[in-house]
């Protein structure tokens, strides 16, 4: 589970969407929308040890099945299947 922690970010999107995962459980959401920078803190919680859930500051919810290999993490969930990010 500790392998998550840290900052990771993908670009392939053009979103610019970026993830910090601190060890106490919470952490910081980021990407561009309509050209300007949109953050939003959250708490995640591991449902299994490769899926986690987050729930944002905004009242919203989401989660992830995730891989790490490396410097990379592949996400998949019910939106994306295998987006990369690259740790920070």
């Amino acid at each position: 589970k500790s392998e998550i922690i840290g900052t990771w970010k993908e670009s392939e999107t053009g979103i610019d969407e970026t993830f910090t995962f601190n060890s106490d459980g919470t952490g910081k959401y980021s990407c561009l929308y309509d050209g300007e920078t949109y953050e939003c803190n959250f708490n995640y919680e591991f449902l299994r040890s490769d899926y986690v859930d987050i729930y944002f500051d905004d009242d919203t919810e989401g989660g992830f099945q995730f891989e790490i290999a490396d410097d990379k993490m592949t996400v998949r969930n019910d939106y994306v299947e295998g987006l990369v990010y690259t740790r920070q």
